[in-house]
């Protein structure tokens, strides 16, 4: 793909206008179209203003090949372009955290397998009985929620951040081949609000790309009912899910004796 098109890809994925890529670097709206049109190339210096706008690394202009989209699922979905820009956001601090990993030479890949089926024969009872399971596999516990945050990214190795945006009662998660698995939590929550929605986040298989997704998925356990004894539940399926579906699952216990 040519840098002009990755330009408009770029801008387009955050649901911004030439007008307000102007606003936001000073470079005039004639010659953001003709650098989107292949009619002129920016300086170096106008394209690093540009991937900071854009939340991209240099290297992504750069790049042969096609821009494969990045897919994040949200629970409650903000409104644009705000969604837009915590998307990339989460997509960004995921590959630079990925990025420290390979400089420290301490990276390890993601260990999520997925369980995979149709919603049409999976029951809520079929979630619960996962759950339980799930739980048990990662050693989690009578009190789970003290320790899945730690499990999922010291064992499972999912990263895991935290920001602010509105609604407050939302999370999102993407998957690439690059990084891994990532989470994002909403700083705003409190404790116990948080480990529920680490609990109960779904990770997207790779292949969700064309797949219409509503954000908001069931639960069947209530925050309100469960704040100190928290389920890890895998979420469960419902009617707002596509026809094929899939969830992090992990055949690893971490290590709970001491050394």
């Amino acid at each position: 793909m040519a840098l002009s098109e990755r330009l408009k890809v770029a801008r387009s994925s955050l649901n911004l206008t030439l007008q307000g890529v102007e606003e936001r670097t000073g470079i005039g709206v004639s010659t953001l179209s003709e650098f989107e049109n292949g009619k002129r190339e920016p300086r170096l210096v106008q394209l690093k203003q540009l991937a900071d706008v854009y939340l991209r690394p240099l290297a992504f202009f750069l790049e042969d090949g096609p821009a494969v989209p990045q897919v994040v699922l949200w629970r409650t979905k903000p409104e644009s372009p705000r969604a837009e820009e915590v998307q990339a956001r989460l997509v960004k601090l995921a590959e630079q955290y990925h990025h420290l990993e390979v400089l420290c030479d301490d990276s390890e890949p993601c260990d999520l397998p997925f369980h995979s089926g149709r919603a049409a024969s999976f029951s809520y009872a079929q979630a619960e009985k996962l759950a339980h399971q799930f739980r048990q596999l990662l050693g989690l516990g009578e009190r789970p929620g003290q320790a899945l945050l730690r499990v999922l990214e010291e064992v499972c190795k999912v990263k895991v951040f935290h920001l602010d945006f509105e609604p407050s009662g939302s999370a999102a998660c993407t998957l690439s081949e690059s990084f891994g698995a990532a989470i994002l939590l909403n700083a705003k929550n409190v404790h116990w609000r948080r480990n529920f929605d680490l609990a109960h986040e779904p990770l997207p298989p790779p292949d969700l790309e064309d797949v219409p997704i509503r954000e908001r998925c069931c639960c069947h356990r209530s925050p309100l009912k469960r704040r100190r004894s928290l389920l890890p539940a895998l979420p469960a399926i419902c009617s707002c899910r596509p026809k094929s579906f899939g969830f992090p699952w992990t055949r690893h216990r971490p290590n709970t004796k001491a050394n």
